[in-house]
C-alpha cells in the first residue's frame, strides 16, 4: 500500500445507515430513527393532531362524567352505592393491566387502532352501565371502564412524540393535556344537566356513546404526517 494513501475503517451495513419512524409498522423501525421534530405552531396544521386530541379528550370527558354520576346511575339499576364503590377495583386492575398491554401493543401496531379500539370500550362502557343487572355485570363494567383507562393513558403518553418528536413534546404535550383537563372538567356537566331535564342518563349515554364510535372510525384514517409534505 502507498504510503499516501489513507487506511481507512471497514463500512459495516450499520454504519451509516439511516431511518424515519414509521409509525405504520412500528415494530421494523430500528433505534436509530431519523426523528422528524415539529414545532406546536406546525403540529396544529395537521388533520392527525386534531383527532388524537379530540379522541383523547373525548377519554377524559366521558369517563370523568361516568366516574362523577356512578352511584346515581347504579342507583338507577336498583344498584346500592356499596356496590358502586367496589367497582372501583376492578377498574384499576383492568387499567393496570390494559396500560400493560396497550404499552406493548404500542411499539408492534399502528397507534390509530389502539385510539380506535381505546373508543371502542369507551362506547361500551357508556351503553353497558345503562342495563346492568346485579354485582357480577357491575364488575364488568368496571373492567371495560378500566380498560378504557389502561389504552388512553398509554396513547397520552406515546402518541406526541411518535407523531411530533420529542424536541418540542413539552409544548405540544402541555397543549394536549390542557384539552384533557377541559375535557374531564366539563364531563360531568352535560351528564347532569340531562338527568335533571329528564329524569334518566339513557339520552346523554347514548349521544356520548355515539360519539365515540364515530371518533373510532375517524381515528382509523390517521396517518404520521410528514414535515416534508406540510
Amino acid at each position: 500500500m502507498s504510503t499516501n494513501q489513507k487506511a481507512h475503517p471497514p463500512k459495516t451495513f450499520f454504519a451509516h445507515q439511516r431511518y424515519k419512524i414509521s409509525e405504520d409498522d412500528p415494530s421494523t423501525a430500528p433505534i436509530a430513527d431519523l426523528e422528524e421534530n415539529w414545532s406546536l405552531q406546525e403540529a396544529l396544521k395537521t388533520s392527525a393532531f386534531w383527532i388524537l386530541l379530540i379522541g383523547l379528550a373525548a377519554f377524559a370527558m366521558f369517563s370523568t362524567g361516568l366516574f362523577f354520576h356512578l352511584v346515581s346511575m347504579f342507583a338507577d339499576r336498583g344498584l346500592d352505592a356499596a356496590v358502586a364503590a367496589s367497582v372501583y377495583v376492578p377498574v384499576a386492575l383492568a387499567a393496570a393491566v390494559a396500560n400493560l398491554g396497550s404499552g406493548y401493543l404500542a411499539d408492534r401496531i399502528p397507534l390509530r387502532f389502539l385510539l380506535a379500539l381505546g373508543l371502542l370500550f369507551q362506547a361500551g362502557s357508556l351503553v353497558m352501565v345503562q342495563f346492568l343487572q346485579g354485582t357480577g355485570a357491575a364488575f364488568f363494567f368496571g373492567l371495560i371502564l378500566g380498560a378504557t383507562n389502561g389504552v388512553a393513558r398509554t396513547l397520552s403518553s406515546v402518541a406526541w412524540p411518535t407523531f411530533y418528536g420529542r424536541k418540542n413534546l413539552g409544548s405540544i404535550y402541555g397543549f394536549a393535556t390542557t384539552a384533557g383537563v377541559v375535557g374531564a372538567a366539563l364531563g360531568p356537566i352535560p351528564f347532569g344537566f340531562v338527568r335533571d331535564a329528564v329524569g334518566s342518563y339513557q339520552i346523554v349515554l347514548f349521544t356520548s356513546a355515539g360519539i365515540c364510535i364515530l371518533l373510532s372510525l375517524l381515528s382509523l384514517t390517521i396517518r404520521k404526517p410528514s414535515l416534508e409534505m406540510n
